[in-house]
């Protein structure tokens, strides 16, 4: 039988001496991968253009507040909204025609001591592009907003509304097409039918491709 040599006598006896100091060392192990965090998708850009803004102007004592504007793939307001436009609006022709729409939402002052009759609903919008003009009548109530006031017809002595509306845009449109837009529509008209100041105009400019989130700021007269 050969014998050992010092040499290796001493190593193994270092061997046995750190098994004894550690009898239960794990394995290594590679740590465990850690699950991806999922979050709703914020808003896409390049989808809508949005924009909070207070333009106001006053006609007849009736003084009304522009608050917020938006251009939106249509498409891609119905998967957000969870409905489609022309589903619940006196005019699914056009809805269904259109590749965007668009939303104002108002608050109108009536600091007269009479009723007034107003109709921002059925206003005139221009949309202003690269590639000329165009001219969008609004000939009925498009698609008002859930949980808002009607912004059209009779406005009591003192009272205030805030609402607003959904409306389409001409067939083929994209958001290439939109600069700025230019909301306008007469002014008010008392009970005998009888127009008490000139109309409204509202210009915004879009070109710096906003996207503002809806804040409670927007509906805070």
């Amino acid at each position: 039988m050969p014998t050992q040599t010092p040499r290796v006598l001493l190593i193994a006896a270092l061997v046995l001496t750190l098994a004894a100091c550690n009898p239960s060392s794990p394995p290594i192990t590679q740590p465990a991968a850690q699950p991806t965090p999922t979050t709703a998708p914020p808003p896409q850009p390049g989808r809508a253009l949005r924009k909070n803004i207070t333009l106001t102007q006053d006609s007849g004592s009736l003084v009304i507040e522009l608050r917020r504007v938006v251009v939106a793939d249509k498409t891609y307001m119905e998967d957000q909204l969870g409905t489609k436009f022309a589903d619940a609006t006196l005019e699914p022709e056009a809805f269904e025609a259109a590749d965007l729409v668009g939303e104002f939402i108002l608050i109108l002052h009536n600091n007269s001591n009479q009723t007034l009759s107003i109709y921002p609903d059925q206003s005139t919008v221009l949309v202003q592009g690269p590639n000329g003009t165009r001219q969008i009548d609004l000939a009925w109530a498009p698609f008002g907003l859930a949980g808002m006031d009607s912004v059209g017809g009779d406005i009591y002595a003192g009272v205030t509304k805030i609402g607003g509306f959904w409306y389409p845009l001409a067939a083929g449109m994209t958001l290439d097409d939109v600069q700025t837009i230019t909301l306008r529509f007469d002014g008010p008209s008392d009970e005998e039918f009888e127009t008490v100041g000139p109309e409204y105009v509202f210009d915004v400019d879009l070109t710096d491709r906003p996207n503002d989130e809806l804040t409670d700021a927007v509906t805070t007269p």
